[in-house]
């Protein structure tokens, strides 16, 4: 995705445009690799679940 995509989602607060959505249970694990040298994932909680 190029950088005037990103842009205009986020301002149009369109984040299913370019966010991926994990399915999730309580107990699971999901793995979010960095792209490159640094972090590149944006993780959020959804109602239920909390951070171990």
């Amino acid at each position: 995705m190029d950088r005037d995509t990103l842009h205009r989602a986020l301002r149009a607060q369109d984040f299913d445009a370019v966010l991926r959505r994990l399915p999730a249970r309580a107990g699971e694990t999901v793995r979010i690799p960095s792209a490159g040298d640094g972090p590149a994932a944006v993780a959020a909680l959804g109602a239920g679940l909390e951070p171990r």
